[in-house]
């Protein structure tokens, strides 16, 4: 049985790359930022004929953030504006592991994450959206399964799959009737192959593919915040991004020096990107997105939208060297 808390206070962080231009905002500060983790494990051993180990955990993440903005010029008795977003998550999840036929290594479970949301505006007027619409809501729940293979002595197979289902609810008439209470919910199903052959005794080509799945959360949908791009206004039009996933490469392990290199190439459909709100809306720009407008005048409206189709391509490799036991020298580079 394992119970754990982690916990940080922070007060009066400022934006000052937002700040020190003195051309966007006079004041733009987080206070407070404040994240507190509780969670509790039990792990038995052998519970069940099949099963080596099983593992439950529990959590509670609380994240409460204030964030105060005051525009250039404007007057601090009437303009000044002060958000507090309270985002809580509750988590659960079940692992196994089981070993069949000393070949294979199972793990396999289940986890689920509910978030909830209290946001509201403090000043100038109160009202019950700050960051976020109040409220808001999203759940998930998966279920996974993994299969570390052994076929033989130098050559290994990993075989993974998961299906999930999210949903996500935020009321966003408190800013504009017209979409009315936002409703998102889907399941994906996403699966991994992997092959690993060592041809030599610290040499080892590997290979991958698998897919994967990325769903809007409360932030793309719902979300109110300044970035280095201007003001990201709440997209309730976006749709989850799906990716195929494709990797060679070959790692080199020696007593003194090694390394490895992997090209990788991800196709990836309706990845989320931000585009300047008229270039998603035209002139029929949604109530919430002419009030930002409005409010700001002088940044940059954006909301997310999505992309067809994408390729990302490139190569990643890392290398070390020890000349001596006690130093270690390593380097990593992306392309």
């Amino acid at each position: 049985v394992r119970v754990a808390y982690q916990g940080v206070r922070q007060e009066v962080s400022s934006r000052w790359d937002k700040v020190a231009s003195g051309e966007e905002f006079e004041r733009l500060e987080y206070d407070p930022q404040e994240r507190h983790l509780a969670y509790g494990s039990y792990t038995v051993a052998e519970p069940a004929t099949g099963i080596d180990r099983l593992a439950a955990t529990l959590s509670l993440h609380r994240q409460i953030e204030g964030q105060a903005r005051l525009k250039v010029d404007a007057d601090p008795a009437t303009d000044l504006s002060r958000t507090e977003d309270t985002v809580s998550t509750v988590g659960g999840s079940l692992v196994g592991e089981s070993h069949v036929a000393a070949r294979h290594a199972l793990t396999y479970g289940v986890d689920a994450y509910a978030d909830s949301v209290a946001s509201e505006t403090i000043l100038p007027t109160a009202r019950a959206w700050g960051r976020y619409p109040d409220g808001s809501a999203a759940f998930d729940i998966s279920a996974f399964a993994q299969d570390e293979v052994a076929l033989s002595a130098a050559v290994g197979l990993s075989l993974g799959a998961n299906a999930t289902y999210y949903s996500i609810a935020s009321d966003l008439s408190l800013e504009d009737p017209t979409f009315g209470l936002l409703e998102k919910d889907g399941i994906a199903v996403t699966g991994t192959v992997a092959l690993a052959v060592e041809v030599v005794e610290g040499v080892k080509f590997h290979g991958a593919v698998g897919t994967g799945f990325r769903a809007p959360t409360i932030d793309d949908l719902a979300g109110v915040q300044v970035t280095n791009q201007g003001i990201q206004a709440p997209s309730p039009d976006v749709d989850p991004e799906r990716s195929l996933n494709l990797e060679v490469g070959v790692k080199l392990h020696r007593p003194r020096f090694g390394g490895s290199i992997a090209a990788f190439n991800t196709f990836l459909t309706d990845q989320m990107v931000s585009h300047e709100v008229s270039e998603v809306y035209g002139e029929n720009l949604p109530a919430f997105a002419r009030n930002i407008q409005a409010a700001h005048p002088d940044l940059d409206v954006n909301v997310l939208d999505n992309l067809d189709k994408m390729v990302m391509r490139g190569l990643e490799a890392d290398v070390y060297v020890s000349p001596a036991p006690s130093l270690t020298v390593y380097g990593v580079g992306t392309l």
